[in-house]
């Protein structure tokens, strides 16, 4: 019994506790690359004029094979690009007061959302993630994000934002193997208007979550370590 989510023999909840009442998003899942990419070629980012030369010059050099330095840095994604270029696992923890989302990817990539009804700091220090708060609609789960530094990018592209980015997610699972995330990007100093796009995470199958769950990548060291999974006993008939 974890006191979480008690289950009986027959599988029906038992545990009384409210967390118990919360969809069960247990297990590991991937962003559909695919549909993230198709999603920000067909919805582009409403920049602002004046920053239109700057991002153009961007997307030759990246065509070129000169990228921006996110990822050759090695610095963390941060949001939104953990989830509008991330092709790596996550999980969804939900304890009382918070929901953690764990990722693979530089060994400690993960976000603290916080469900205990407590608000934004009025003055935030800039992070990777920023800060997050959230609440739930029926087994819809609303996160609001503030508090954010100007390091990291929105999409697979590189545009760029500013330290007043606020940041809507709405995570909700439309059926068993899916849930859906729809993201709204809001930065009155980079982009015209309020820019939303809707993104799927797939449940991994069962063999290839147990070779991911725990899994981490090292930038600097350019290597994946993987816990090694003990054999199965051979069985003789």
């Amino acid at each position: 019994e974890d006191g979480i989510r008690d289950r009986d023999v027959t599988g029906v909840q038992t545990c009384a506790l409210p967390i118990c009442a919360l969809p069960d998003w247990s297990g590991v899942w991937t962003p559909n690359w695919t549909d993230q990419v198709a999603q920000v070629q067909s919805n582009p980012l409403p920049w602002k004029p004046e920053y239109g030369a700057r991002i153009a010059r961007m997307i030759a050099d990246d065509v070129a094979g000169r990228p921006a330095g996110l990822f050759v840095n090695c610095l963390p994604e941060g949001m939104p690009s953990w989830m509008l270029i991330n092709h790596n696992a996550l999980e969804f923890l939900f304890t009382p007061g918070r929901v953690t989302i764990l990722g693979e990817s530089d060994g400690n990539r993960l976000r603290r959302i916080y469900t205990d009804g407590r608000g934004h700091p009025d003055d935030p220090a800039p992070t990777f993630h920023g800060h997050s708060i959230g609440h739930w609609e029926k087994d819809t789960f609303v996160v609001e994000s503030n508090g954010f530094n100007d390091k990291t990018w929105i999409d697979a592209i590189g545009h760029p934002h500013g330290e007043k980015l606020r940041l809507t997610e709405r995570y909700h699972r439309r059926d068993f193997g899916h849930i859906e995330l729809q993201l709204t990007v809001n930065d009155p100093d980079w982009y015209e208007k309020p820019w939303s796009v809707t993104l799927l995470l797939e449940m991994t199958c069962v063999t290839a979550a147990r070779s991911v769950a725990g899994s981490y990548v090292i930038c600097l060291m350019k290597k994946r370590f993987t816990p090694r999974l003990p054999t199965a006993p051979s069985i003789k008939v």
